[in-house]
C-alpha cells in the first residue's frame, strides 16, 4: 500500500523499490514485486545497491537499519518504516519526525517539507548521524588508522 500510494500520489516521480538481498529468496518476493508494480509504469524494481539509489532519490522509505541512517548521510530525505508488531523497542522513535507507520504518514510529511510547512529534523538526528559529511566508510576508515578517500561535504552549516 505504502509503495503503491506513492506511485499513486506522485504520478511525475519514479517509486524504486530495493529490497535486502536475501529477500529475492523468499517465496512471497514475487508476488510482493508484482503486487507493487501491477498497472503503474512509475514504479520499477531496482537490484542495484542502495549508495547507488541514494544519488538518484530525494526521498527515501526504510526499514529500521543501518541503511536509514546512512540515506539520510548522503543527504537523502529519509523516513523510517515502524513496525511495532514486528519491533519492541526502535532507537529511531526517540527522533519525531523521522518514523512512519503507514502511507498517509509520509505522504503527509512530502507534501508538507516541499509545501515549507515542515522541515526535514536533519539537525535533531545529529546523535545518530554523523553531520561533518564524512561518508560512512571514510569514518570506518579513519576509526581503523587508514586515510579518508571523499572531500568531506558537512550536512548542515
Amino acid at each position: 500500500n505504502l509503495v503503491r500510494g506513492l506511485a499513486i500520489t506522485f504520478p511525475d516521480r519514479k517509486i524504486i523499490i530495493q529490497t535486502k538481498p536475501q529477500f529475492k529468496n523468499s517465496a512471497l518476493f514475487p508476488r510482493f514485486i508484482s503486487d507493487c508494480l501491477e498497472g503503474l509504469t512509475n514504479i520499477a524494481y531496482s537490484s542495484d545497491s542502495p549508495y547507488d539509489l541514494f544519488f538518484r532519490a530525494r526521498y527515501a522509505v526504510s526499514d529500521p537499519s543501518s541503511i536509514a541512517v546512512e540515506a539520510i548521510q548522503f543527504g537523502v530525505v529519509t523516513f523510517v518504516l515502524d513496525l511495532p508488531r514486528l519491533l519492541t523497542s526502535s532507537v529511531f522513535r526517540e527522533y519525531p519526525g523521522l518514523m512512519i507507520t503507514n502511507f498517509d504518514q509520509v505522504k503527509d510529511r512530502i507534501f508538507e517539507i516541499e509545501g515549507g510547512a515542515r522541515k526535514y529534523p536533519l539537525e535533531d538526528l545529529h546523535e545518530i548521524v554523523d553531520m561533518s559529511g564524512m561518508i560512512f566508510f571514510d569514518r570506518i576508515r579513519k576509526d581503523v588508522g587508514l586515510p579518508t578517500k571523499s572531500k568531506n561535504i558537512p550536512l548542515i552549516a
